[in-house]
């Protein structure tokens, strides 16, 4: 298993367990943006031609921002946990 994937794995399950507790946290989500992007990027790399220095450029400026991008989407409040439901009910004795 690579570095990358382990650390995806590890932010991944941290970010769902503060999500399902109702406790987002921003630095957790952008660090797991970020693994994600990097092992997509790995994967498109592997796989293409080699950029040209314009291409390269472009990328890198998108990466540091100086690149119009679009208005970075809301996300919903999570949800509060919910009771489970007793399904059986009590023997009387």
């Amino acid at each position: 298993m690579s570095e990358i994937t382990r650390e995806r794995e590890v932010l991944a399950g941290r970010v769902g367990t503060a999500r399902r507790w109702g406790r987002p946290n921003a630095e957790l989500e952008r660090d797991l943006a970020a693994v994600l992007l990097a092992e997509h990027v790995e994967k498109v790399v592997g796989h293409a031609p080699p950029l040209t220095a314009e291409q390269i450029d472009r990328i890198t400026a998108i990466l540091h921002g100086s690149v119009a991008r679009p208005a970075a989407r809301k996300t919903k409040p999570a949800a509060k946990p919910v009771k489970a439901a007793r399904t059986t009910k009590r023997k009387r004795t």
